[in-house]
């Protein structure tokens, strides 16, 4: 089977019925399919509705208060030795001399 492109290199997730030491038992379009175990990638989810979380009355929400820090700009010094063109060298270290139309 080819795959177009932009096309999953994969399908599923599909709901596992049975395991065995060397086969899967999967679920594929309502059809009961064995897998080998080489051939199946594992895949996880967070589930958000079996998640429940325990809940206390006395909880407030958690709010974020600005840094006065963050809010100024900070300040760049000027150096001296940053305005001064440097000469262009390669990994190497030897100096790129450019034509004299390029500088």
């Amino acid at each position: 089977m080819l795959r177009r492109p932009l096309q999953q290199p994969y399908d599923g997730p599909f709901k596992v019925l049975q395991r065995k030491d060397k086969v899967f038992f999967l679920d594929i379009n309502g059809k009961r399919v064995s897998v080998s175990i080489d051939r199946c990638k594992p895949a996880f989810f967070l589930n958000t509705e079996d998640l429940q979380l325990p809940q206390t009355k006395n909880e407030t929400p958690a709010t974020v208060e600005p840094n006065a820090t963050a809010s100024t700009p900070a300040t760049v010094e000027s150096d001296p030795t940053a305005s001064t063109p440097t000469q262009p060298s390669t990994r190497s270290g030897r100096k790129v001399h450019l034509p004299t139309r390029y500088r």
